[in-house]
């Protein structure tokens, strides 16, 4: 019977892809200055709602501080204050909006993440719905000519999965950083990240993306 860790089931997707591609990744090398970080709920709601978020904001303060430095740009996205209005509230229940409603109502928990340094410059944009990439940001990331996205943050199977199929449905190379994001649920983390190297992103380690980010630097 094959391995079904998390681990090794991401890892035998990446294997099959890669045959089927003749290559590993689909998007090996990185041009820094046409690349945007783009954090789902890493603040105050993020870590509420996926407590493993903390575990990761070194790794995210990592690669931001690497983007910034090798001419990327950097986005923190939340959610609007309406984003549950709707069919996406009656998904997560009354109890749960209630509660998602009266934090977002209250800025300091939509605040980036105090473990991540460096701020000052990057831009803080709010969603509608699960989606970063809506058509504001995509204006925003066309006239700044970035033509890939990095994705990290919460959670893999809500926010992540729906901002990076968004992303890729508008023309963008999609990277998925997958230490740098968590999901409540485990099993639905991994599902998310099988799903979306099959088809949609690559999904690569930190540590990878930030040796080709400072390759950019030295170039």
């Amino acid at each position: 019977m094959p391995d079904q860790r998390p681990g090794s089931q991401l890892a035998h997707i990446q294997a099959v892809v890669a045959e089927k591609r003749g290559r590993m990744w689909a998007f090996p090398a990185l041009d820094a200055k046409r690349t945007a970080l783009i954090g789902c709920e890493v603040s105050r709601l993020g870590l509420a709602i996926a407590p493993k978020l903390r575990g990761t904001i070194p790794r995210i303060d990592w690669l931001a501080r690497t983007l910034r430095a090798s001419g990327g740009q950097v986005f923190w996205s939340h959610f609007a204050p309406s984003a549950f209005d709707g069919p996406a509230g009656h998904i997560i229940g009354e109890t749960e909006v209630a509660a998602m409603r009266q934090r977002l109502g209250d800025k300091t928990w939509i605040e980036v993440n105090e473990g991540v340094q460096g701020t000052e410059k990057d831009r803080i944009v709010s969603r509608p719905g699960y989606a970063a990439v809506g058509n504001e940001l995509q204006k925003v990331l066309k006239a700044e000519q970035i033509d890939t996205v990095l994705l990290a943050g919460a959670e893999t199977d809500g926010a992540i999965e729906s901002t990076a199929r968004a992303a890729a449905s508008a023309g963008l190379r999609v990277l998925v950083v997958a230490d740098c994001c968590v999901s409540s649920d485990e099993t639905a983390h991994t599902g998310a990240l099988v799903a979306l190297h099959r088809r949609i992103a690559d999904v690569r380690p930190v540590d990878e993306i930030v040796a080709e980010l400072r390759r950019n630097m030295t170039a």
